[in-house]
């Protein structure tokens, strides 16, 4: 019973974000085939939604979506991502050559969950690349797949 306890108490200590992340396949391209896209996501990862406007994918820990982002791009589309973000810690906001990206966590249920947000055009077409996950190394991930986007 002693035992027990111990490991209890041990697990407790554990964070998510401090656990091993999970194993992920070497990338491989994925059509997107309604947005006219491609992207390379993690091997293990599949493909669980697609239309013309929206396309979903998970692999483990992650689930990241992109869609066609008829609001367009510009400075104050950041900004305005950035101020709607509330009871979260931003870790990066930046302006990219083609758009944005915007990252920040929050503590749900006592649960930290790390949320990218990539904006960008691509063929005139302004998209939106998001995912959530309870890792850093998740959000790394969903940034990695995002910036891989191109046409098909």
């Amino acid at each position: 019973m002693r035992g027990m306890v111990i490991g209890v108490v041990l697990l407790a200590g554990c964070s998510k974000d401090s656990a091993p992340a999970p194993v992920l396949d070497p990338p491989r391209p994925f059509a997107l085939t309604g947005l006219r896209l491609q992207l390379d996501a993690p091997g293990n990862a599949s493909i669980v939604s697609q239309s013309d406007s929206e396309a979903a994918l998970t692999w483990p820990s992650v689930r990241l979506s992109v869609r066609n982002n008829s609001r367009g791009l510009n400075a104050s589309s950041l900004e305005s991502a950035a101020a709607a973000v509330t009871n979260a810690r931003i870790t990066k906001r930046e302006a990219t050559a083609d758009g944005w990206e915007l990252r920040y966590d929050d503590t749900l249920a006592g649960d930290t969950v790390y949320s990218v947000s990539i904006h960008r055009t691509i063929a005139e077409v302004a998209l939106e690349c998001a995912g959530s996950t309870e890792t850093t190394a998740g959000a790394d991930s969903v940034a990695t797949a995002c910036a891989t986007l191109r046409p098909r």
